[in-house]
């Protein structure tokens, strides 16, 4: 299966978007592509199992990728975040380690980037993690953390929760979360804007993006992406990379991974 990211070039209302593909190659991705200016991290399957991987465009090109996070056979890994300065990606996984020895839900993980390479991959744990399934976490230049969990005392079966800072317990974010699915949320690098994806009534489809920004500490009602973004299909997995806006679009079997540049904050 080919995976191709698509370019929106986005002018005056106006003027329609134009689509540039860019081809990924043969590898069968799946999950966020996360993107830190010319960092690029991708999920994907490679003989069954599951991968992260990494690459760096110099000089224009864009060297080999380089495996980040190898999942061991049975389990799963996938991509969520990269920190604003590039340095940790996060990441969730159900891997196994002595704390969370007899269970299967997904964890929230990071591994580091230094001189020396792409270091060892470890849990966040506590206060993050639960025997429910934690998504996508995300973090900004403020402190601000937010991930989607199935545990229980929220809205409905995934809801958004944030903190101000990893080493203090998350809480549910009501105005984000719905009676129906809220997940992959992703911050701005400022942390004043939050996108995710949800299946709540009311949208273009089964799954559309959502929009809030964060005035004074306070989360705003969410608005509708609309068209270009949202259609009958389901968007999902959003990133925000400065401008650059990018999404997965799946329609029956088909996936599309799409990148709106720039973006823009739409009007409530």
């Amino acid at each position: 299966m080919r995976t191709v990211i698509l370019a929106f070039t986005m002018g005056f209302a106006l003027q329609q978007a134009s689509l540039v593909p860019v081809d990924l190659g043969d590898a069968v991705t799946t999950g966020r592509v996360v993107t830190r200016g010319d960092l690029q991290v991708v999920t994907r399957r490679v003989d069954g199992a599951s991968q992260i991987a990494a690459r760096r465009r110099v000089g224009g090109e864009w060297r080999p990728w380089e495996i980040v996070v190898a999942a061991p056979p049975g389990q799963m890994a996938l991509a969520s975040s990269l920190s604003p300065d590039g340095t940790r990606l996060y990441f969730e996984a159900n891997m196994r380690t002595p704390a969370v020895a007899g269970r299967d839900d997904s964890d929230a993980w990071v591994v580091e980037h230094t001189a020396a390479g792409w270091g060892q991959p470890r849990p966040i744990g506590a206060p993050w993690d639960t025997p429910a399934n934690e998504h996508a976490m995300s973090t900004a230049t403020d402190g601000t953390v937010c991930l989607n969990s199935t545990r229980e005392g929220g809205r409905g079966a995934n809801d958004i929760y944030c903190s101000p800072s990893l080493a203090l317990s998350p809480t549910l974010v009501s105005a984000l979360s719905s009676p129906a699915q809220d997940a992959f949320p992703v911050l701005s690098a400022r942390g004043d804007v939050l996108i995710f994806a949800s299946n709540r009534p009311g949208g273009f489809g089964g799954w559309d993006l959502y929009a809030s920004r964060r005035e004074a500490g306070t989360w705003a009602p969410p608005v509708n992406l609309g068209a270009p973004v949202n259609t009958a299909a389901d968007e999902l997995n959003p990133w925000l990379d400065d401008q650059r806006l990018v999404f997965v679009r799946t329609r029956d079997a088909a996936r599309e991974v799409l990148v709106q540049a720039p973006w823009a904050m739409p009007a409530p």
